[in-house]
């Protein structure tokens, strides 16, 4: 998926949906997407993600959205200077919480530019 990136540069919105990712893990590099702005993830069957905050340098906006075989979104993606908002819906427990986890830490340090936004499907998960 990073190749996307590279053949893209300039790229700023991308909305990966169903079975835009192949296999369980997702793994980002440096330089993938440099001006990427907003970046969605709905309904992937992605259940490890590893990246680091270089590889979204100008990421403002992340939503999650019916991932429910992730796990955690990487507690790197706090440390996006740009970033503005994480929505997440309808997703595992354990990702509301890396979320929650997310925010605090960066509250902790004094960054409260970060908004989050959780909507958890009536059932529970």
């Amino acid at each position: 998926m990073s190749v996307l990136g590279m053949l893209l540069p300039s790229l700023e919105l991308l909305k990966l949906e169903y079975n835009a990712a192949w296999g369980t893990q997702w793994a980002t590099t440096d330089g993938g997407f440099p001006r990427l702005k907003f970046l969605r993830l709905r309904s992937l069957n992605v259940e490890q993600w590893i990246t680091c905050s270089s590889h979204f340098p100008s990421l403002q906006h992340l939503s999650l959205e019916g991932c429910r075989n992730l796990r955690e979104i990487p507690s790197s993606l706090g440390d996006i200077l740009t970033l503005q908002l994480i929505e997440v819906t309808f997703c595992h427990f354990s990702v509301r919480e890396s979320v929650r986890k997310i925010k605090e830490e960066q509250e902790s340090i004094g960054n409260n530019w970060l908004k989050v936004l959780i909507r958890k499907q009536p059932w529970g998960l």
